[in-house]
């Protein structure tokens, strides 16, 4: 097997250990990605093939950056690059936080969260179709119950590898949902509707009727209105979509219980807070909502 490296330069802020350690919180036992060692591992679907890519933190010169590696016989260069690019958009790497910490550093609310989580970035998707499942999954339900649900559709329908004793699944393809029922959905403890969401979306993704990945070239505003037509698709799992997939820095997902109560548990947070509240209290982070939802939810899987 091949092995190519290839550096990737990183902002000065940035810390690979938060950020690693945020993607891969919660212990899944069918993961899509692992971070041991110091080093970050992910399974990437290219030209339908599965490659190995894995990420590392190096210094030169009192300069950090990352150290990429692709393991493949079989890619061209351009191929190559592109993974890497996946990767380091993925960590969040060249992400420039200068404007939000300034920001931040009059906030009295946000002052406490960068103080102790400072480094951290927003990790992206590599994948729109990928994270918009993943939002779907999440909907009305708790951190525990989606991350158990996310584990059975991984382990029914995606696919196993091993790597020098690391196993890593890839998440099921817009194709391989396609195939799957409601019915089936509903037996591996889907809810009918949200069972009819998923493969809804996923046959228009992989009949070529949407192009997800397009929403990458479009405003956030014209995103959102492609987003909304679709069945099961409301502002909640829009807004995690601009922040987490299409790199928004002014996303806000309103009405997420778990960022309600966190709100009212850091220093300087409000008491009591709706969701109407928590969207008024975000205004003055405008226009870096996105990046106080992370720290915020940082706060939250600590």
């Amino acid at each position: 097997m091949r092995v190519i490296k290839k550096k990737v330069a990183c902002h000065p802020d940035y810390d690979f250990d938060v950020n690693c350690s945020s993607i891969v919180r919660h212990e899944y036992k069918f993961p899509t990605e692992i971070y041991t060692n110091g080093n970050f591992y992910k399974i990437i679907r290219l030209t339908n093939q599965d490659i190995l890519v894995s990420a590392s933190i190096k210094s030169q010169g009192g300069h950090k950056h990352l150290e990429i590696s692709v393991d493949s016989d079989t890619i061209c260069e351009k191929e190559e690059l592109i993974l890497v690019n996946k990767i380091a958009v993925r960590l969040g790497a060249s992400q420039d936080p200068t404007n939000f910490y300034n920001m931040a550093h009059n906030d009295p609310f946000l002052y406490t969260l960068v103080e102790k989580y400072r480094g951290l970035h927003i990790p992206q998707s590599i994948s729109v179709y990928e994270s918009l499942i993943h939002s779907i999954i999440g909907q009305q339900i708790s951190v525990h119950v989606a991350n158990m649900l996310r584990e059975l559709v991984i382990e029914a329908y995606g696919t196993k590898h091993e790597y020098n004793g690391i196993t890593l699944y890839t998440f099921p393809s817009a194709e391989k949902f396609s195939n799957v029922t409601v019915s089936e959905l509903q037996q591996n403890k889907f809810s009918r509707r949200k069972a009819e969401y998923i493969t809804d979306i996923s046959k228009l993704q992989a009949n070529g009727e949407i192009s997800l990945e397009e929403l990458r070239y479009e405003s956030s505003e014209r995103a959102s209105e492609i987003l909304i037509a679709l069945r099961g698709i409301g502002p909640w799992t829009i807004n995690w979509l601009l922040m987490g997939s299409l790199g928004y820095d002014d996303a806000f997902p309103a009405g997420d219980l778990a960022l309600q109560k966190a709100m009212t548990k850091v220093p300087n947070g409000p008491t009591i807070i709706s969701s109407a509240e928590s969207l008024d209290f975000s205004e003055r982070w405008r226009p870096f909502r996105s990046w106080a939802t992370a720290y915020i939810f940082e706060a939250i899987r600590d």
